[in-house]
């Protein structure tokens, strides 16, 4: 393992502790990289991510199920002038995750779940309060299994 990598256990903890935005990745119709920030929830091992069934992200999952997940942290940044670092730190701490699998979409009521814990993280006033049957339906939640993950910690600035 590489001198700053995470293990697997490391990066589900750092899931848990959901950073509010992550990166979601799908492939397009013609090849392309598709990357768009999303709200998400990590729960029971899988990502999952909400939206419009009819969205890019939604139909680039339906015809490609290649995906991939990044979240970050970072505190603060560095400072460069003329090439040469201001304030003398050469690693501020921070902190990344990668996954990469399959994702699917679905609608209805089996995304109940994660659609209650994407309410309670993204809106807690709402924690608790049934969803209307319409907003269930028309709702389409990307789960997203890792066939892949890794991720890298610089967690002391020096």
């Amino acid at each position: 393992m590489k001198k700053r990598a995470m293990d697997s256990a490391s990066c589900e903890e750092f899931l848990q502790m959901s950073p509010p935005v992550g990166r979601f990745t799908t492939v397009d119709h013609g090849g392309a990289p598709y990357t768009v920030p999303v709200h998400y929830v990590y729960l029971d091992g899988t990502i999952y991510i909400h939206g419009s069934t009819c969205g890019k992200k939604g139909q680039n999952v339906l015809a490609n199920p290649k995906a991939c997940f990044e979240i970050d942290e970072m505190e603060g940044l560095a400072s460069f002038r003329g090439g040469r670092r201001l304030h003398g730190k050469h690693n501020l701490p921070q902190c990344h995750c990668l996954r990469r699998g399959p994702a699917s979409l679905t609608t209805g009521r089996k995304n109940g779940k994660a659609l209650d814990a994407i309410v309670a993280k993204l809106t807690p006033v709402y924690k608790g309060t049934a969803l209307p049957d319409k907003k269930v339906e028309t709702t389409g939640v990307i789960a997203l299994r890792a066939d892949e993950i890794s991720g890298k910690q610089f967690p002391n600035a020096t």
